[in-house]
């Protein structure tokens, strides 16, 4: 779960890719994993998600 770039870890880098993915300017190469919330939607509410990851590393 966050893992979006599929390098192993959860990172700034994935967090870059979900973020250029919500603002159209990007591709994601892994969608099951940036759906962090576990809703079907890829949006806002991952974006938050994702930061608290990061913050609990």
């Amino acid at each position: 779960m966050g893992d979006i770039n599929g390098d192993g870890t959860v990172s700034i880098s994935d967090a870059v890719d979900l973020q250029k993915y919500l603002l159209g300017m990007g591709k994601l190469a892994n969608w099951k994993n940036a759906d962090i919330c576990q809703d079907g939607v890829i949006d806002a509410f991952d974006m938050v998600e994702m930061r608290r990851l990061i913050i609990k590393k």
